[in-house]
């Protein structure tokens, strides 16, 4: 993995506290975690978030002509192409978000030829794990929803490695998660969002 993870670590009492940045989708990510663990088992976290989101833009960065997104929008067109697991998920959630929102969240605005029926040319196939355009010139853009997704997978990580104290800043989208008590964040309109008692992910 390449050497690109800056940290700050202090103890206070039991507890330690951990401050680590790095550079992902193309923004800042800053990482603070604070609980009764050491260095080296904070590190482990934020290693792990690091390689997930290594994973992710591997997977579905729009602008990266290797991403397998990338290689589903200049195929799917002409036959049904067999995606991840991970991949088909997105794109699955995406096409749920379309209709929860009324059309108002669409993937598929930066295809040839657009219109509000373009995303309906979008089929997937659960049997095969695969996915088909219908209309030439569809291409899917999950820019809009990666950083969001990829909070819910950090989310899961700092279950799994019982972290109840956090918070996960990535450019306008941020994570705060507090496991014993209120918590509260003054945003740069000057409002207090206040969390209790588990996580909240915000857009601002």
């Amino acid at each position: 993995m390449q050497h690109t993870i800056q940290h700050l670590y202090k103890t206070h009492g039991d507890d330690g506290l951990l401050y680590a940045w790095f550079l992902s989708m193309h923004t800042r990510v800053d990482i603070i975690l604070c609980c009764q663990k050491s260095e080296n088992e904070l590190m482990l976290v934020v290693n792990s978030i690091y390689d997930t989101l290594r994973q992710l833009e591997r997977i579905a960065n729009y602008y990266d002509p290797s991403s397998e997104l990338s290689q589903v929008n200049q195929r799917a067109s002409t036959a049904p192409v067999m995606i991840s697991q991970s991949l088909y998920r997105m794109i699955s959630l995406c096409t749920e978000y379309h209709k929860k929102t009324l059309g108002c969240f669409d993937v598929t605005i930066h295809s040839d030829n657009y219109n509000q029926d373009t995303i309906h040319s979008i089929h997937l196939y659960p049997e095969a794990q695969s996915v088909f355009f219908q209309q030439a010139g569809t291409t899917i853009n999950l820019s809009g929803f990666l950083k969001g997704y990829a909070l819910d997978k950090i989310r899961e990580i700092l279950k799994v490695h019982i972290i109840a104290n956090a918070l996960i800043n990535m450019a306008i989208i941020r994570l705060a998660q507090d496991g014993k008590s209120a918590l509260a964040i003054r945003q740069v309109q000057q409002k207090t969002i206040k969390l209790n008692p588990y996580s909240l992910i915000t857009n601002v």
